[in-house]
């Protein structure tokens, strides 16, 4: 029984369906992990770019970062 199986999956493996499944199945884990990583970059991106405009926005228009600081000596 189990050389049948073998001689059936050889046959199968070298008649290229087995090639062909296991090519449909490496591109579309490829693919999912480009995607994924694809969104993680671009979320990344966006909230270094939130975060740096919202650094600037209050660096530009709050007006307690243009008085000077009180320092308190020991």
């Amino acid at each position: 029984m189990s050389r049948m199986l073998y001689w059936w999956g050889l046959g199968l493996y070298w008649s290229g369906k087995l090639r062909i499944m296991s090519c449909s199945f490496g591109c579309a884990l490829s693919a999912f992990y480009v995607r994924t990583l694809a969104s993680s970059c671009s979320f990344h991106y966006v909230h270094t770019t939130t975060r740096r405009a919202e650094r600037e926005t209050k660096t530009l228009f709050d007006p307690a970062w243009y008085l000077p600081h009180s320092v308190e000596e020991p």
